[in-house]
């Protein structure tokens, strides 16, 4: 059986526009001065949090001077903005130790429950690849591969607008607050930016192998037809 090359699925370029998608000197004082009932690293944490809950990721890394940084304008797409929507509507946290604070450095053990990237792209790949190549036979190949990037967007989309309920994960991290200016705020390390952004600097490879298993499927598929 022969297959009009228009329609070929380059899988390694669908890949690699996925992963392109699915892509944040101290003095000493005493510590009995700087905690308080109004002022602490907890409630500090409960407003850095409310943001993330919000959706609000630029003002939460702002709020933490943070060691990594995020603009608006990486926040700005429909597809950014569904991804940051799922992560603030699944997230929620609860304190597992007492704060434990020493100078104007401070240690709160926190467990984190967030959407995670990696098991929402093992769940949703294989619907975007399936609605996308059904386009692509329907339709022929898309044109451009802005065009392929557009209908891949439109995909994702619709899988997210889907229950991912079972894509969460929970995590306990150590976050770490610095008392500066009057105020306590947390420190946006890695472990921490992991936990809140449901590992997303981690999905690639989730993301790749799923494209990866669609397409050896697929490939089975074809040649247990063309043998029958």
């Amino acid at each position: 059986m022969l297959m009009n090359k228009q329609k070929t699925i380059c899988w390694p370029k669908i890949a690699c526009l996925l992963m392109g998608i699915v892509a944040l000197g101290l003095i000493t004082a005493c510590t009995d001065k700087l905690v308080t009932e109004e002022n602490n690293p907890k409630r500090a944490w409960e407003t850095f949090f409310g943001y993330v809950s919000d959706g609000d990721f630029v003002s939460a890394f702002d709020m933490t001077g943070s060691r990594l940084k995020v603009s608006s304008t990486d926040l700005d797409g429909e597809l950014e903005r569904c991804f940051l929507g799922k992560l603030s509507e699944t997230c929620s946290y609860r304190f597992v130790s007492d704060t434990d604070a020493k100078g104007v450095k401070a240690w709160q053990q926190v467990e984190i429950t967030t959407l995670d990237m990696r098991k929402l792209a093992v769940k949703v790949i294989p619907a975007v690849l399936q609605q996308t190549e059904a386009q692509i036979w329907e339709h022929g190949s898309y044109k451009t591969d802005e065009a392929l990037m557009q209908g891949l967007k439109a995909a994702l989309l619709d899988q997210l607008s889907e229950d991912c309920s079972d894509c969460l994960t929970m995590q306990r991290v150590k976050v770490e607050f610095h008392y500066k200016d009057g105020q306590w705020r947390p420190i946006m390390d890695a472990a921490l930016y992991d936990a809140i952004s449901g590992y997303a600097a981690h999905a690639d490879q989730s993301v790749e192998n799923a494209v990866k298993e669609y397409a050896a499927q697929r490939q089975n598929e074809t040649e247990a037809v063309e043998n029958n």
